[in-house]
Order: structure tokens, then C-alpha cells, then sequence
């Protein structure tokens, strides 16, 4: 916006003083040319004219003594006449004591830049390419509203004074823009950084948002994890084979073993109890041995040992005149019995037909 700086010294300045001196001058027209001077500065800086007044400004300020107050200021070196005839203007005097006034093309560019900021076609497609990251130094911008570090947020226009377009829109932080923005375009593109393969948004930023609110959909950047979660495996079914990884109440089959639908037990197998699961070292199908079970002999079982050797699980036999085998105690628990002689069996048989003596 346009703007006026008046200088605290600006009414003491030598030029000021010196109104004293011109021509028909008295003690009331050092206040008098000053005053009419400045309003003259101020609405030179309203109407973005640098510091030129034509005649219609000054017979609007001046009024009758327009005249004579102008031919006093030019003689004091406030103004400076221009021109002639018609197009006669006046310039006041620049000099940062008396008046500052902000140039016309400062004020058009800075309404440019506001423009090209505000446009949410153009900022879109600059941060879906260049993220939160400066394209001179790669920092990661933290806020537009940062104004005291470096790492503020803002954009750069590679061609100074002109309209932005997409390839002349860049993101970049508030230390590079303020070190670049008076170098012209072919310097500005040696110090710029190619944009990245995704862009970075940064996590107190807004731009992701602003950036899918105007796409309509969600884009992808650099710092997404991209680990979804894997699906978890189903649980095996009855008999099927366990997933990888999974736990069950089963025991696990032997490397390499081809897992099968579970069956009865073979005819001696031992069992902890009726309907309940085999016992260590249980004997399975054919082909299918479970770990750590014994391995069956060759060419079947022992010839004179029924289906294996009384000490062994697999040589059990359920039946009167035998205890609960070795290994089990008369619960069915495990434990660490020696095996039962012949004459123990008899006499258990007896005490049990008649009770003991």
C-alpha cells in the first residue's frame, strides 16, 4: 500500500529554515510554505504520482497564495519546477530528513506479489511440486507468519516485477528470497535446486490441506510412512496346515512334515486320558512322525513285543493285572516309575480280587 514517511527533523531541516530568506517571506511563511509542502508530499504518496504535484494539486493546497508559496519553496529548494505551459509540474524534494514517499512501481509489485499469493490455481500446483522445502536451500519452511528466523515461508518470483506463472513460482525461505531477490532470472537458476521427487509437507503446515482441498483428493509426499498394516493370516482350520508365525494349542509338525487330518490313534498308543491328547513320543500316521516321536521299526513292530516293548508309551496295554505304565502314575500324571515285574502284577491281581490280607 501507499505510504509517507515524515522525518521527526523534517520541520528543523535546513531547507525548511531557509524559507525565511526567499522572496516577500515574514515570520509566518517558514510554517506556512512547510505546511503547504507536505500536504503536497502527502497526497503525492496517496495518489502514487513519486514526489511530482501538478498545479491542480497545488491550487488545491495553496488557493490564492498558490503563486507565491510555490515561488517560495523553489527558491528555498523544496520543489523543483518541471515543465512548461500547461504541463508544468513540480517535484518535491527527496531527501529522507524531510519526506519519504513509496515509489509507484514498489506499490504495484507488492500488489502483484499479493496477488500471485492469493491465487489458489497457481500456489497449488507450486506446492504440490516443491512441498515445504526452499528450492535454494532445501530448509524445511516452518510458517509464513515467521518473520524473525530465517526458515519463514514464502515464495519467490524468478523474473522480478512480473506476473508469476508456474515456472517462475518458487517456494523458497524468507533468508534465501531476501538474499536473491535482486539478482535476475539466469543468476537466480544457479542457485536453484531441482524440486524433489515428492514433496515434503511439514506437520504444523497447512499446505498439505490447502493443496487437497483445492485437488479434491489426498496426494502423496515424503514424509508419509507407506507402511500399512499386513492383514493378519487367518487362523488354520482343523487339520490344515498352521500359518506362519501362528500359535495353537497343537503340537508343532516337523520340518518338512506333510501336515494331515488328525485320525485315531494307533491301536496301543498311549493316551494321558480317554478322549485326550496323545502322549509324548505317540506314534502317528505312517510317513508323518511327529517331533520327537520314536521312530517305528523297519519292518513293523519287534517280533514277540506286540505293538512295542512293556517300558515303552507304544507297549502299554489297558487291561486287568496291569498298572498305569511307566511314565503315568495311577491318575494318569506324569511321573518317574520303574517298570512293573511279573510277580508286582500278580500280586496287585490278587489284592484286588480279595482285598488285602
Amino acid at each position: 500500500m501507499p505510504w509517507l514517511k515524515s522525518s521527526d527533523k523534517s520541520g528543523l531541516h535546513p531547507l525548511v529554515l531557509a524559507v525565511r530568506r526567499a522572496f516577500r517571506a515574514d515570520e509566518r511563511s517558514v510554517n506556512e510554505v512547510y505546511g503547504f509542502v507536505s500536504r503536497c508530499a502527502t497526497l503525492s504518496a496517496g495518489f502514487m504520482t513519486d514526489y511530482v504535484v501538478d498545479i491542480g494539486t497545488a491550487e488545491l493546497v495553496g488557493g490564492d497564495r498558490t503563486q507565491v508559496l510555490l515561488r517560495q519553496a523553489g527558491e528555498a529548494g523544496l520543489l523543483v519546477a518541471e515543465g512548461r505551459g500547461r504541463n508544468r509540474t513540480w517535484r518535491i524534494v527527496e531527501d529522507d530528513d524531510l519526506w519519504h514517499i513509496r515509489a509507484r512501481e514498489d506499490v504495484l509489485w507488492d500488489r502483484q506479489r499479493d496477488q500471485d499469493r492469493r491465487n489458489p490455481e497457481l500456489t497449488a500446483r507450486v506446492l504440490m511440486r516443491d512441498g515445504d522445502q526452499c528450492r535454494y536451500c532445501r530448509v524445511v519452511l516452518v510458517s509464513s507468519k515467521d518473520t524473525r528466523s530465517g526458515r519463514g515461508a514464502t515464495y519467490d518470483h524468478l523474473v522480478p516485477g512480473a506476473a508469476a506463472t508456474f515456472d517462475t513460482y518458487v517456494r523458497c525461505c524468507v533468508r534465501c528470497n531476501s538474499r536473491f531477490k535482486e539478482l535476475p532470472r539466469h543468476e537466480k537458476e544457479k542457485h536453484l535446486l531441482p524440486p524433489p521427487p515428492l514433496p515434503y509437507f511439514a506437520a504444523k503446515s497447512q499446505s498439505r490441506s490447502k493443496v487437497e482441498a483445492f485437488l479434491g483428493h489426498r496426494v502423496h509426499a515424503a514424509n508419509d510412512p507407506f507402511t500399512d498394516a499386513a492383514p493378519a493370516s487367518p487362523p488354520s482350520s482343523s487339520g490344515g496346515p498352521a500359518a506362519v508365525g501362528a500359535t495353537s494349542d497343537r503340537e508343532p509338525a516337523a520340518v518338512g512334515a506333510t501336515p494331515t487330518a488328525p485320525e485315531p490313534a494307533a491301536a496301543g498308543a498311549t493316551r494321558a486320558e480317554q478322549g485326550g491328547t496323545a502322549a509324548a513320543g505317540a506314534t502317528s500316521q505312517p510317513g508323518t512322525a511327529a517331533a520327537g516321536a520314536t521312530p517305528e521299526h523297519p519292518g513293523g513292530a519287534p517280533p514277540g513285543a506286540g505293538s512295542g516293548p512293556p517300558w515303552s508309551e507304544g507297549g502299554r496295554r489297558d487291561g486287568p493285572g496291569l498298572g498305569p505304565g511307566p511314565g503315568l502314575d495311577e491318575d494318569g500324571a506324569g511321573g518317574a516309575s520303574l517298570p512293573s515285574s511279573g510277580s508286582s502284577a500278580r500280586r496287585g491281581s490278587r489284592a484286588r480280587r480279595g482285598g488285602s490280607r
